[in-house]
């Protein structure tokens, strides 16, 4: 029924169709597709739809074929051509297109965002691992570093002085603690002073568990110096190679300004007890406290074997100089090494020096009225009155220039030597390095090494180009202080840590009973020498002992920075033989087999320290410390060549051939043990 309906209303609509067609169509040309209200078929269509038909009407005639269609139309052939045009789908296409638009440009969207942030975190995450992953390889590589024999056997002969090589930076696991309280310093003296006052500081600060802000070098003395804690230090160095000690910040935290700043000075010289029943409780209070002094805050002996290798560790190895100031010192280093050895005199013949001291020999009646006048305008340097003459006698006054003239001849250096002047400006200038100069021709400064250009930028920086001095001392072949100062210490400390470098400590009390008695004629030349020799023997030409403790006069004990002997303690004995088998090397300082499997198993374990009764005679016993694991086999040749000719001081040299001779045969004779066991083997 349906479809007889239908196909009525088909057959009624073609026929209208073709009646408006033929009424319309004839005034005009059939030709032209235009001039027909009604289209032809689309040519695009498939062949069942080529009976349907679309009106398409030219613009200026839009109106009146609508309104004349409009009123023509039946009912029927209206609801006809709407269900066809429906069915056809015309009407239903531009919704679909923009919905269809608006989903794919959403889906891209959220394609987008989802990747970008899937790779941000994905680039988070492996950044994270790898900084995971590295500190472990450095934290495992220190430990290589420390135990691995042969490597640092290797890196120990290599000066780290002579090539600006960039180290590779191995960073420890920070330590995590709770903190009690913020430590700021404000240093006082030198750039030595300051050194080993930083070292104390940080030393204290890991004791307390405090967070240590970057100490505040001193800008009020003599030097007026205003160079910060980075012109000098490499600061980067210094927080992160100690991270796994204490904890070092940059500035002080802005929740800490509401604290009120408590200053003091620490009792000088103190021990752990000081620092732990009398300074913690204050640390707790007041949450921050400035020490306005810093110098010798901490005792030399009596601490704990951890805070005293601490000491030792922030000395070698966390307090680094400036990159530029390495690299300015390791180039001054490479151009006197190309003219050949040289040896450093450290000439503390400068006028802040002779001042503080009271010393006037050599100078005139002038020169010492100045040097008073300044001794009394800086009201820190408590002595006034002093008596030039018998400081001298006592030994407390620097060797003038002409009297090292004097000690350097008897000790036997040539005038060919090449000597570096590690020192600022000489008073008296000129006049007074004359007889220097005309007795030892091949004197050089860092003024007469580098281009002016290159020291600019360190002028009236005096820390700076004390470092450059520094630097120079430490690799040189022979350091001769003629003053036994706060720099000849810590030089003198950084030798035996690079192992045992030749370092000669004037005996200055000796040596002007003697430039007195040769002055007045009463020894000759040559007696002269040789009781400057004498004098001379023994520890102050670099042989290893152990620190002179006085306990209740810390002044007169020996310097802690001086002689750190605790980095590592290794044991000591009399015997050449068994001193062999412990330094792991021969007495020519070549390993022999059974030497090299000791090398293998003990490489990473300290030996135990040997009972009293293995000395046997105490007379005989001779202490060797050694500074750090690394110096293990640092200089094995240097230290065997003196052990072998090292009892006591009060042996001939007769005595010492003697004993180089037997030993050398007890040694040729183990070899030839060691070898017949093997082949029997």
């Amino acid at each position: 029924m349906n479809n007889n309906a239908e196909a009525a209303q088909e057959e009624e609509f073609s026929e209208w169709v073709v009646i408006q067609t033929s009424s319309t169509s004839s005034p005009v040309d059939a030709s032209s597709p235009l001039s027909s209200p009604i289209s032809q078929p689309s040519q695009g269509r498939d062949d069942d739809d080529e009976d349907s038909v679309v009106p398409v009407v030219e613009e200026e005639e839009e109106d009146e074929s609508s309104s004349t269609v409009n009123q023509s139309f039946p009912w029927r052939v209206i609801e006809t051509a709407k269900k066809r045009l429906k069915d056809s789908g015309i009407f239903e296409r531009a919704p679909c297109n923009y919905v269809s638009s608006t989903r794919v440009f959403w889906s891209f969207t959220l394609i987008c965002g989802f990747s970008l942030v899937s790779s941000l975190v994905y680039v988070k995450i492996v950044r994270w691992w790898r900084r995971l992953q590295e500190e472990k390889l450095r934290f495992l590589l220190l430990q290589l570093k420390e135990k691995d024999q042969l490597f640092t056997g290797l890196t120990n002969q290599i000066s780290r002085f002579s090539l600006p090589v960039e180290p590779v930076r191995l960073l420890p696991p920070r330590r995590n603690y709770t903190s009690n309280g913020i430590l700021r310093v404000s240093c006082n003296g030198g750039l030595n002073q300051m050194r080993a006052a930083i070292c104390d500081m940080v030393t204290i600060a890991r004791l307390l568990n405090l967070t240590l802000l970057v100490p505040e070098l001193d800008k009020k003395s003599f030097w007026a110096d205003p160079s910060d804690f980075e012109d000098v230090f490499d600061i980067n160095h210094f927080i992160d190679s100690l991270r796994d000690e204490v904890q070092i910040i940059r500035k002080l935290p802005k929740r800490y300004s509401r604290y009120k700043l408590f200053q003091m000075p620490p009792v000088s010289w103190s021990n752990e007890k000081y620092y732990l029943h009398k300074l913690l409780p204050r640390f707790r209070k007041h949450k921050v406290i400035h020490f306005n002094r810093s110098d010798t805050r901490l005792a030399n002996n009596g601490l704990s074997l951890h805070l005293q290798r601490l000491r030792c560790r922030v000395n070698f190895q966390g307090l680094r100089f400036s990159p530029r100031i390495e690299a300015l010192g390791a180039k001054l280093v490479s151009i006197l090494q190309k003219r050949g050895p040289f040896v450093a005199l450290h000439l503390r013949y400068e006028m802040d020096m002779l001042a503080f001291s009271g010393c006037t020999h050599g100078c005139t009646e002038k020169e010492a009225e100045e040097l008073k006048k300044m001794r009394y305008a800086y009201p820190w340097w408590k002595e006034k009155e002093i008596v030039s003459e018998e400081r001298r006698v006592q030994g407390r006054c620097p060797l003038t220039p002409e009297e090292a003239v004097l000690v350097l001849k008897a000790l036997g250096f040539q005038k060919d030597t090449q000597i570096y002047i590690a020192a600022g400006d000489i008073y008296g200038g000129e006049r007074r390095l004359a007889l220097l100069k005309e007795s030892f021709p091949r004197i050089v400064k860092k003024e007469m090494l580098l281009d002016p250009k290159e020291l600019q930028q360190f002028q009236n920086h005096s820390s700076q180009m004390a470092a450059l001095d520094f630097i120079v001392s430490v690799a040189s072949d022979t350091f001769i202080p003629n003053y036994y100062g706060n720099t000849a210490k810590v030089v003198e400390g950084h030798r035996i840590y690079h192992g045992f470098k030749k370092t000669i400590l004037l005996n200055r009390k000796r040596l002007v009973e003697l430039l007195d008695l040769h002055k007045n004629k009463t020894l000759s030349w040559d007696q002269f020498a040789v009781y400057v020799k004498e004098a001379h023997e023994g520890r102050r030409m670099g042989e290893p002992t152990h620190r002179k403790v006085i306990s209740d006069k810390p002044k007169e004990e020996d310097y802690f920075y001086a002689n750190p002997q605790e980095f590592t303690r290794v044991p000591t004995v009399n015997a050449h033989d068994h001193l062999c088998l412990l330094l792991n090397v021969t007495p020519r300082g070549v390993a022999s087999p059974r030497v090299s499997r000791r090398i293998r198993l003990e490489s990473s374990r300290e030996p135990p320290l040997p009972d009293k009764s293995f000395f046997g005679d105490d007379s005989m016993a001779t202490t060797f410390s050694f500074c750090s694991l690394d110096n293990r086999l640092r200089g094995d040749i240097v230290f065997t060549r003196k052990l072998a000719a090292y009892k006591t001081p009060k042996t001939t040299m007769a005595d010492r051939k003697a004993a180089r001779e037997r030993s050398n045969v007890r040694e040729r004779e183990r070899e030839r043990e060691t070898d017949y066991l093997g082949s029997e083997w």
